[in-house]
Order: structure tokens, then C-alpha cells, then sequence
């Protein structure tokens, strides 16, 4: 005679436990996500905190702001440059983006504040072979622990006035490292309301549409424009103050 094999089936005790189970790892997934978006928010503000006092120091020190200081290649010699012209600043007061006597300002600021022991890193000074301004992290600007993140040091961007560095993502197909958005509308405005106003438009801190934006990072009319926060998508730069 065969014998009847019955199977099992899975109970309904079985089935919550597993139910409870995946609901863990999924909330631990969701913390874990939470946490690193938090984490890299963070250091984006103990970053540009530590890039103006190694900025305001430089100045203290050299009596120019890096990448203008005219008599870099002085203090550095072949380890700016091979030449002056290409090491030097035009000492002009700005940070400009294709200035300097045969050099970019803005990438070699980041290499001077290295060489002067003011910033971590190796940096360059120089840009790409196909564009002479292109910023890409962790070569000639610093990176941040978002992928892709970079920071760019300019004067008197987008009509603003003074120096200000320039938290956006590279964008290898497009070559407008740093210009590409990085951060939501609800983490730009978090990181505002941190360390400044909150608004978009006004005080040390402003907001910007990136190169590549489906909507827009801030919306209103000026000069009480404010964050959209209530997108999801990574529509925002942002531009910090660095006086």
C-alpha cells in the first residue's frame, strides 16, 4: 500500500512572523537610507565651515585670497606650476573663473589652500583637456560624501558679489561640473535654515536651480522666493558665502 504524503502548510502564526520580519529589515532600510541623507547634509556644513576659515586664514597670511595671490609660485614653486604665469593669481581682489595670467583662479585657489597646509587633498589646479573650468571632485575641487558632490570657489557668481563657494554635482556628459543639481528642495532649505535665513534669495546662503532640473528648486516671487519643498526630485545647488 502507498502512503498518503500530506504537506504542511505554512500557518497563520508562520506567516505573521514573516510579515513582522520584513517589516524590520524594510524599516531598517528606510532608517539607513535616513540616516546617510542626514549624515551627508551634515557634512556639507562642517564642509563649507571649514573651507571659510581656511579661506579667511589664507588671507590673514598671504594678504590675498588663494587663487589670486599673485606671488604663489614664490611660496611653491614647481609644486603649484612649472611656470609663474600658470601658479599666479593677478591679485585683483576676485577669484575669477578663466583668470589669472594663463591660469584658472577658482581651480587653483583649492590647490594653493592645500599647498599652504590650509585645506586636506591633492588638487591639481587645473582643469580638464576639454574644458579649462571644469571642476571635477577629488581632483581639482574638493568632494563630499554625496556621490558627485563637489565645491567650486568663485567671485561674483551668478551676479551675487564677493566670493562664494559652490556646493553641485559634476556632470561628465554634459561638462558643467558643478552646475548639476545635488541636493532636493527640502535639503537645500534645511541646510539654509541651519547656518542662515532659510530663503532662497536672500542672506549668506542661496539657493539655485541646477543644469538639470525637471521642475524648479525654488518658486515665489522675489524677493520672497522660497524652497520647493514639497518636490522630491534634485533640483537645487547651492551657493554659500565664503567671506
Amino acid at each position: 500500500m502507498c502512503k498518503i504524503k500530506w504537506q504542511k502548510g505554512v500557518s497563520l502564526a508562520e506567516m505573521a512572523i514573516v510579515m513582522v520580519i520584513v517589516g524590520l529589515l524594510t524599516a531598517a532600510v528606510v532608517g539607513g537610507v535616513k540616516l546617510q541623507k542626514s549624515a551627508e547634509l551634515r557634512s556639507v556644513i562642517s564642509s563649507i565651515n571649514s573651507f571659510k576659515v581656511a579661506i579667511d586664514s589664507f588671507e590673514h597670511k598671504y594678504s590675498d585670497l588663494p587663487g589670486d595671490i599673485n606671488d604663489a609660485h614664490d611660496y611653491w614653486g614647481s609644486a603649484c606650476a612649472s611656470s609663474a604665469a600658470d601658479c599666479n593669481g593677478d591679485a585683483d581682489g576676485d577669484i575669477e573663473g578663466g583668470g589669472g595670467p594663463g591660469a584658472n583662479e577658482s581651480l587653483r585657489s583649492w590647490q594653493h589652500l592645500n599647498l599652504a597646509g590650509m585645506v586636506d587633498g591633492g588638487y591639481t589646479g587645473v582643469g580638464t583637456a576639454s574644458a579649462n573650468n571644469l571642476a571635477v571632485p577629488g581632483v581639482n575641487v574638493p568632494s563630499g560624501q554625496r556621490s558627485k558632490l563637489g565645491y567650486y570657489l568663485i567671485s561674483n557668481p551668478s551676479s551675487l558679489s564677493g566670493a562664494y563657494i559652490i556646493a553641485g554635482a559634476y556632470d561628465a556628459a554634459t561638462g558643467t561640473g558643478p552646475f548639476e543639481s545635488i541636493f532636493t528642495p527640502a535639503e537645500a532649505f534645511s541646510i539654509d535654515d541651519k547656518i542662515d535665513d532659510g530663503y532662497p534669495e536672500k542672506g549668506k546662503v542661496r539657493g539655485f536651480d541646477g543644469t538639470t532640473v525637471s521642475t524648479s528648486c525654488i518658486n515665489g516671487t522675489s524677493p520672497n522666493k522660497a524652497y520647493t519643498v514639497s518636490s522630491d526630485e534634485f533640483e537645487c545647488i547651492i551657493y554659500f558665502d565664503a567671506d
